[in-house]
């Protein structure tokens, strides 16, 4: 008690004497200390009397004043007191949880006190809040609960903190820890605070954070110095986030769960982050489905920080260029042919596919990543090495349709596998950058199916309705009017055999006449040739038929599709009945007379050129591979020693020793070497038409445009078929400016105007 507070209470000291006794006896009957026989109620009653016989003497605020400080001392000296803050060797000697148990236990005494001293000095609120002075005062209870903070906690704080960090620690590491002191502790920093956090997240959270952070430091790079870091290091942070979340919510408070989500964000996953993808990009394992967990948790993972997941699909795109550029180099060196590259890359898209799926949450950054990769070495130039010194290029937009010609002609393929083959090829086809190359070549390749081998016109209306449900009724057009002619050739068929029939008409032969419009199907080369009379009076009749029923049509025959079949008599006795091009067969039906003919001669007779007998019959003297045992082709026979390429002079007969065990026979049609190259420049002129057809309606819309708006436009109209050529585009707008259809501005060189 200092001076200034004695002169004020004066002749009341005797009182505060006894006011002291109360307390001191309330005190003792918090702690549950029975010695002293006390009547709480008639202490109560007591001290409310003392303290306003002391404040009413005198100025009533100043008084009150003077007798709250002296209370606030007497609580402060009295948790000082303590048994449990006392410097004595036993308090030094109690472990952490057990500071931590009986300060528990004392804060819950003092408690007990707090209520028993507000209504003990219950006068000094009345006053206070009379008085202008309340706002220097509290009210006695919160002063009484607030002392503890500061006299009894605050000088075992850091034993107090440091007890829950040890039990953390030690659940951290796997030991037995006492989760219920942390438990304890965490809502005893609350209550002696009041209800506030401010003392939880000054005094504990703030600490437990940063030995957090130095902790899982630590831990990590201990992990990924173990065998199999990498893939270990996934699950092993999976599970510690897991356990500091439980944490969280069984023993702090919910407030520490954001500061220190990211602080496990970031010494766990954004700082080892870095490495792991290092790893992962030098992984052959990444994309194999063994490792669906992992690649699961490395997903969650990378989700938590921000970037993570474009980070990661980075590494996604860049595996998948990488086993795109081994599937490549494979083909390219003959190590897959055809058909077992695509099924490579097909199976490579699926598995990439499920993985996003079913591990990767359909994440859309994932799927442009699978698009971007497989555009990296889909849309590569391929040179694949046939021969010593030669090779051939190939380009995706070629070989896709092969393949696709392929699982057409598969007579043995199940429904159920057709539609996860066109799924696969529909996945494969939105990757190819040069879509109207795709369309040119799928058509060629269409053609051949339709007229010369069979196909089954409901696939490959599924295949066209796929194709037009991606890329439109345009892009599919063509195809679409391919399969429509062959219908309506056969109903004409049908029409043609009535009106034989009505006439009395009589061909003598089987002649099925199919009829295709120039403006659907490929170029063919079409090639004037002589025919026999028996085929060229049925051909004579049916062109007749045809001009009764459209006489604005005309009809040129291409020999080079037709199919004939012939029976043929050989030297050995056998009778064949034998398929084969119409060239082929009227060969061979110039060789059935009996002598033999030079190649030129062939040609004269049947009036059409020599590298066309020459490619005709050369898979009819040679025997080719992959054909069934017992059967032979090689019907035709080259007369002297002659080896290698047939020439104009070399002299052709039917093959004397030819035997074979079938009666019917299909001969392999010549190869069209010519194919490629025209499906190849047919694309290239529809791409000048898109192109010129884009500039003329961005221009007709603009009216006025500078030529790299122009072609910015022009690129993004035509980009789903293709990307064009600048240089294509600045030729075909020099080409509509000599046709008038745009005019140069007269000021500046590089802006046109549209006129037509």
């Amino acid at each position: 008690m200092n001076a200034a507070e004695s002169d004020i209470l004066g002749a009341d000291e005797e009182k505060w004497t006894y006011l002291q006794e109360l307390f001191h006896q309330l005190a003792a009957c918090a702690r549950g200390s029975f010695s002293v026989n006390v009547d709480g109620v008639l202490v109560k009653m007591r001290g409310y009397a003392l303290c306003h016989n002391i404040i009413i003497h005198g100025y009533l605020p100043t008084k009150a004043l003077a007798l709250y400080q002296r209370v606030q001392k007497l609580v402060e000296d009295y948790l000082q007191g303590s048994t449990l803050l006392e410097a004595g060797s036993e308090s030094q000697a109690r472990t952490g949880v057990e500071i931590l148990f009986l300060l528990c236990d004392q804060w819950q005494n003092h408690q007990v006190l707090a209520r028993w001293c507000e209504k003990t000095f219950k006068y000094l609120d009345i006053v206070n809040e009379r008085s202008k002075l309340r706002t220097s005062m509290e009210p006695v209870r919160t002063m009484v609960l607030k002392c503890f903070a500061t006299a009894a906690y605050g000088r075992v704080k850091q034993s107090f903190v440091e007890a829950m960090f040890a039990e953390i620690e030690k659940d951290r590491d796997g030991a037995v820890a006492n989760c219920e002191a942390v438990k304890v502790g965490t809502t005893l920093l609350v209550e002696i605070a009041l209800g506030d956090t401010s003392l939880y997240r000054e005094d504990f959270e703030k600490a437990f954070l940063e030995a957090t952070r130095v902790y899982y430091r630590r831990a990590c790079a201990e992990v990924l110095q173990q065998e199999g870091g990498r893939w270990r290091f996934l699950e092993w942070a999976e599970q510690r986030l897991a356990q500091e979340a439980r944490r969280v919510a069984q023993c702090l408070l919910s407030i520490t769960a954001e500061p220190l989500q990211k602080v496990l964000d970031e010494v766990i996953l954004k700082d080892q982050l870095p490495t792991l993808l290092v790893d992962l990009k030098g992984s052959s394992e990444a994309l194999d489905p063994s490792k669906a967990e992992d690649q699961r948790r490395m997903f969650t993972l990378c989700k938590r920080i921000d970037g993570g997941l474009a980070k990661m699909a980075d590494v996604f795109r860049e595996l998948i260029s990488k086993e795109g550029a081994k599937l490549n180099a494979a083909f390219c060196k003959g190590e897959k042919d055809l058909v077992a590259y695509v099924e490579a890359v097909m199976e490579l898209h699926g598995r990439c596919e499920e993985m996003i799926s079913t591990r990767l949450e359909k994440c859309s950054t994932f799927l442009s990543a699978l698009m971007s990769g497989f555009e990296a070495f889909i849309n590569a130039p391929l040179c694949r090495e046939v021969q010593e010194n030669k090779t051939v290029k190939y380009c995706f937009a070629e070989i896709l349709p092969t393949f696709c010609d392929h699982i057409m002609r598969n007579e043995k393929i199940t429904p159920d596998q057709f539609a996860a083959k066109l799924d696969s090829i529909m996945s494969i086809f939105a990757c190819i950058s040069d879509k109207q190359h795709f369309e040119e070549v799928y058509r060629h390749k269409l053609s051949k199916r339709l007229v010369v081998t069979k196909t089954d016109p409901d696939h490959e209306k599924e295949l066209l309705t796929k194709l037009k449900v991606a890329m439109g009724w345009t892009y599919v057009s063509k195809l679409t009017g391919m399969i429509n002619d062959l219908q309506q050739s056969a109903e004409l068929q049908v029409d043609f055999e009535e009106d034989c029939c009505s006439r009395k008409v009589a061909l003598g032969l089987d002649l099925s006449v199919q009829v295709l419009r120039q403006g659907c199907w490929p170029s063919f080369k079409v090639e004037a040739m002589n025919l026999p009379v028996a085929l060229s009076t049925a051909y004579e009749c049916f062109r007749q038929f045809h001009s009764r029923k459209h006489p604005k049509r005309m009809l040129k025959l291409v020999h080079s599709l037709g199919t004939l079949t012939v029976i043929v008599g050989f030297a050995s006795g056998q009778e064949k009945e034998l398929t084969m091009t119409t060239v082929q067969g009227l060969v061979v039906e110039q060789l059935s007379y009996g002598s033999p003919m030079t190649i030129t001669d062939l040609a004269k007779a049947l009036d059409v050129s020599i590298e066309t007998v020459i490619r005709s019959v050369t898979p009819l003297i040679t025997n080719p591979r992959g054909l069934r045992p017992g059967i032979r082709t090689d019907i035709l026979r080259r007369e002297g020693e002659t080896k290698g390429k047939l020439s104009p002079a070399d002299v052709l007969s039917l093959n004397p020793s030819f035997a074979c065990s079938a009666r019917k026979l299909k001969l392999p049609r010549p190869a069209d070497e010519g194919a490629l190259q025209a499906a190849q420049d047919a694309a290239g002129l529809q791409k000048k038409y898109l192109l010129k057809a884009a500039i003329v309606r961005v221009m007709k819309a603009r009216k006025t445009l500078e030529l790299n708006s122009l072609q910015v436009e022009v690129t993004r109209q035509v980009s789903r078929r293709f990307a064009p050529d600048f240089r294509l585009v600045k030729t075909l707008v020099e080409d509509l400016i000599q046709r008038e259809y745009l005019i140069r501005d007269a000021q500046k060189a590089n802006v046109f105007r549209y006129v037509a």
